[in-house]
């Protein structure tokens, strides 16, 4: 009889594997998916002090890293701004949320995540909104899929932009 495999199918008491007696115990919490064992694995725990290094080329020693901020890269095409602005609602948040993943993004195409949204203040109802406003604007292309987010790109801003209009 092996561990969890017999009449003990609780894993309470003795169990005989070869020639030990091992005492398993029940979990506390039953565990039925994967998703479960992520969860319970991987918690966002900020209790534990995690320290940032960074390894000095120069010296070859571990010296603090400090932590980044978020930042846009760019350039961002002030045209594709000024149009996203002309819109209502959130749809200009939305829009800097989106250039701020793209700045991140390896891909021209990118999940557009929660934690981008919350951190401008979008609901989940306002990005909905926003994403159809860029869209039928051809600001960007969204792809759909049920019980997924959305995954975005960026159109390219209209040719024809004169200097005038990039310097102000």
């Amino acid at each position: 009889m092996g561990h969890g495999h017999g009449p003990d199918s609780k894993n309470q008491g003795p169990v005989t594997c070869g020639s030990k007696t091992h005492h398993l115990r029940q979990l506390a919490a039953p565990v039925h998916s994967y998703k479960d064992i992520y969860n319970y694995m991987y918690r966002d725990d900020r209790s534990i002090p995690v320290k940032r290094v960074r390894l000095d080329s120069s010296s070859g020693q571990y010296k603090d890293a400090p932590m980044s901020v978020p930042f846009l890269k760019g350039p961002i095409p002030m045209a594709w701004l000024n149009a996203a602005a002309k819109l209502p609602g959130k749809t200009l948040n939305v829009g800097v949320a989106i250039w701020w993943l793209a700045g991140m993004s390896k891909t021209t195409a990118f999940k557009l995540t929660r934690k981008a949204l919350n951190q401008l203040g979008v609901s989940r109802d306002a990005t909905s909104d926003a994403l159809k406003r860029l869209e039928e604007h051809g600001l960007i292309l969204v792809k759909r899929s049920p019980g997924q987010r959305p995954t975005v790109e960026i159109v390219p801003v209209a040719q024809g932009v004169t200097k005038s209009e990039n310097t102000g």
